[in-house]
């Protein structure tokens, strides 16, 4: 099975090369790699461009303005022709280099549509990784408030093309509403890999500061509303709690 994976940037000189790293040296190489760059003028080009040769025709990248995030994602999601689709964003990595030989694996002997697990949160200090956060996927129930981490889900393409892309309406929470159109759509089958795929650095757009906090769950309230989710006000606070402890970190 051919993987596509999506990283999205905007002036990410500083941590770029990491993540590119992490998905040039996977075991398993029939790896699609899609890079939206947001017309970064930091140097951000310069670093895709020194990986072209060791991607060859594996990597496909672009440089133009978008409008936000999720608008690139959609790009990216439009560019990749691969079996099974991730997001890997600009200033994570992939747990290890089996990560995704490990996740082609588990979609081959289960037979599933979408595949979510477990992923770190760290700050870099020195140079060096602190663990600040492990989130355990676990299962649950997304009316009650359950989702698990965006980076650790891969989906075939098939789930795309029959609930759409990222709705860009949303500029911090287009990620949950796409997670909760996802796992709320009985009709799929899903695999929980219960192992970590992703690092992912604290201190992302969701998390990164109080008003992002907020903004970001009123926006995931105005889904619920929008998908007549009644208990709408519960999910939103157990959502808070949640995100929480990324900020005091």
């Amino acid at each position: 099975m051919k993987v596509s994976i999506i990283t999205v940037c905007l002036n990410s000189k500083k941590t770029i090369a990491q993540t590119i790293e992490s998905v040039l040296n996977q075991t398993y190489k029939n790896i699609e790699y899609i890079v939206i760059d947001g017309k970064s003028t930091d140097g951000t080009i310069d670093v895709i461009e020194s990986y072209a040769p060791l991607f060859g025709p594996r990597l496909k990248w672009i440089s133009e303005r978008d409008n936000g995030l999720y608008d690139a994602m959609n790009k990216g999601v439009s560019m990749s022709t691969g079996d099974i689709v991730g997001i890997l964003n600009s200033d994570d990595l992939y747990y290890d280099n089996r990560v995704i030989e490990k996740v082609v694996s588990t979609f081959s002997s289960t037979h599933c549509d979408v595949l979510y697990s477990d992923v770190e949160y760290f700050k870099e200090e020195n140079g060096m990784y602190k663990i600040v956060r492990k989130w355990i996927a676990g299962s649950g129930n997304v009316r009650l408030g359950w989702i698990p981490c965006h980076l650790g889900v891969f989906v075939k393409r098939e789930v795309y093309e029959k609930i759409g892309k990222y709705n860009t309406k949303y500029s911090i929470a287009a990620d949950y509403d796409f997670l909760f159109r996802v796992f709320a759509d009985n009709e799929f089958r899903i695999s929980y890999l219960n192992s970590y795929t992703v690092r992912m650095r604290n201190g992302g757009k969701s998390t990164g500061s109080m008003k992002n906090i907020l903004k970001g769950n009123i926006e995931v309230y105005k889904s619920l509303k929008a998908k007549k989710v009644n208990l709408a006000p519960v999910v939103l606070f157990i959502r808070i709690l949640r995100r929480l402890p990324h900020f005091f970190v």
